[in-house]
C-alpha cells in the first residue's frame, strides 16, 4: 500500500527586524504622545471616563521620551539586556495599565471609549510580542 502526503503550505510570517520593530514603536509613541497632547479634551469627552484630561496630557507626555528611548534602540545592533528588560516592562505595565482602566471605568466607558481603549492596548501587546520575539 502506497501512502501519500500532502504538502502543506503555510502563510509566510511577518518578520520584522528588532530595528524596524523599534522604528516603529517611535514613531507610534511619538504620534500617540502629542495626538493625546493636543486633544486631551475632545478625546476625555469621546471616552466617557472620570479621569481629567490632565491624565492624557500627562501620559501624552510620558509617551515622547518613550518614542526617544525607542529611537535610541533602533539605532542598537543588539539590545543591551536592561534595556531589552525595561522595553519589555513598560510595554506589558502599559497593557496590564489599559487592562486596569477597561475594568475600572466600564460602567462609564463610551462604547467608542472601550474601542478605543481596547485597540490600542492590543496594538501595544502586538509590539510586545513583536519585541519579544525579535529578541535582544
Amino acid at each position: 500500500m502506497k501512502t501519500t502526503t500532502t504538502p502543506t503550505t503555510r502563510a509566510p510570517e511577518l518578520a520584522l527586524s528588532p530595528r524596524t520593530v523599534y522604528a516603529l514603536d517611535t514613531v507610534a509613541s511619538a504620534v500617540l504622545g502629542a495626538g493625546m497632547i493636543a486633544v486631551a479634551e475632545p478625546l476625555t469627552e469621546l471616552l466617557a471616563w472620570s479621569l481629567p484630561p490632565a491624565f492624557l496630557v500627562v501620559l501624552g507626555a510620558t509617551l515622547l521620551p518613550w518614542a526617544a528611548v525607542n529611537a535610541w534602540s533602533a539605532r542598537q545592533s543588539t539590545q543591551p539586556a536592561a534595556a531589552f528588560g525595561m522595553h519589555v516592562l513598560v510595554d506589558g505595565g502599559w497593557v496590564l495599565g489599559t487592562l486596569a482602566l477597561l475594568v475600572l471605568e466600564r460602567d462609564l466607558l463610551s462604547t467608542a471609549g472601550v474601542a478605543l481603549l481596547a485597540a490600542q492596548g492590543v496594538a501595544v501587546l502586538g509590539v510586545l510580542v513583536m519585541k519579544l520575539r525579535a529578541g535582544r
